[in-house]
């Protein structure tokens, strides 16, 4: 009678697993020519550093065999067009399914005239919310913060990008699947 606890327990806590959303969030900035970024990944509370692990994966050694033996093979057009053609298949399956929590964006940039500056704000601004009605049309976008500033003197250029998306796992699995069977080609 113990052992069937066990097992339903096991298979509740799969189930729970299944239907919580995995969670990638990340930021970016580039402040007066310094670059850094975070990144962190997980499903509930558990969140990974996945900075200090791709870090970790670029210290190890390579040995000059491996080195040697990989050849460097040319992509064909059609082998771009087919790996384009999945890309598109996934992201259609995963339509209205996948959210993207938070994008914030904020930059201050200046190029010395006013004019030139207050012209590409306005063409950043453009741009930026071009790609989140795009990101709003095809998955679920919750919450957006926009700030772009001018400084008018000098030539300089700040930026800050945040973003959090989360994907429950069970819509991963499914597209796995779906790759697996060849529905998507």
């Amino acid at each position: 009678m113990g052992w069937l606890i066990g097992v339903g327990g096991v298979l509740a806590l799969f189930t729970i697993l299944l239907f919580m959303p995995a969670k990638v969030s990340g930021s970016f900035s580039y402040i007066g020519g310094e670059v850094s970024y975070t990144l962190y990944a997980g499903i509930g509370p558990v969140r990974i550093n996945l900075k200090k692990l791709l870090e970790k994966e670029k210290s190890k050694p390579v040995s000059e065999e491996i080195k040697g033996e990989k050849e460097k093979k040319k992509l064909s057009f059609a082998d771009v067009e087919k790996g384009l053609k999945k890309g598109v298949e996934a992201l259609r399956y995963l339509r209205k399914k996948f959210t993207v929590s938070l994008f914030s964006f904020k930059a201050k940039f200046s190029l010395g005239d006013a004019a030139d500056t207050g012209i590409a704000t306005g063409a950043a601004y453009g741009s930026i919310y071009s790609i989140l009605g795009a990101i709003d049309r095809y998955f679920v976008l919750k919450k957006h913060e926009v700030i772009i500033t001018p400084v008018f003197g000098g030539i300089g250029f700040e930026t800050e990008f945040e973003g959090k998306f989360q994907l429950r796992l069970i819509y991963c699995l499914g597209l796995i699947n779906k790759i697996r069977k060849g529905d998507i080609k």
